[in-house]
């Protein structure tokens, strides 16, 4: 009885410490954002200026893109190598996770290329981007 109530201590605990908690700090979301962005070499982002350019806006958007497919990647990798792990001589299961391993590496290359490419372009084109 005593070692079942301590575990579900502890998973409340643990539970409730993945749940984000809202944070009153200084600074804005959009002081954040442009502290980033000039973090990364881009126009800032201001909500109030019309004179905010399509290139920042642009740059931003591909930026949150590639950040969001690194991700995807990363958790493509861990599940594929989980897989591998558990599979406990099972070479169906090994076969599944290689190639899921296979495939995001290799969307990963596609995705690098294309920002290759556009960064390619974009200084060609003039520094829509900056």
């Amino acid at each position: 009885m005593y070692s079942t109530a301590l575990i579900i201590i502890i998973g409340i605990a643990l539970a409730l410490s993945l749940f984000p908690f809202s944070v009153f700090a200084a600074d804005t979301f959009f002081d954040k954002l442009n502290k980033v962005i000039k973090g990364m070499d881009m126009n800032p982002i201001d909500p109030n200026n019309a004179q905010s350019t399509l290139g920042g806006y642009l740059g931003t958007i591909l930026a949150a893109l590639l950040s969001f497919l690194g991700v995807i990647f990363m958790l493509l990798s861990i599940y594929a190598g989980f897989l591998w792990m558990t599979a406990r001589g099972n070479d169906d299961q090994v076969r599944k996770a290689q190639k899921i391993l296979q495939t995001s590496i290799t969307g990963l290359v596609i995705v690098a290329l294309a920002y290759g490419i556009t960064r390619l372009v974009d200084s060609l084109v003039g520094g829509l981007f900056k």
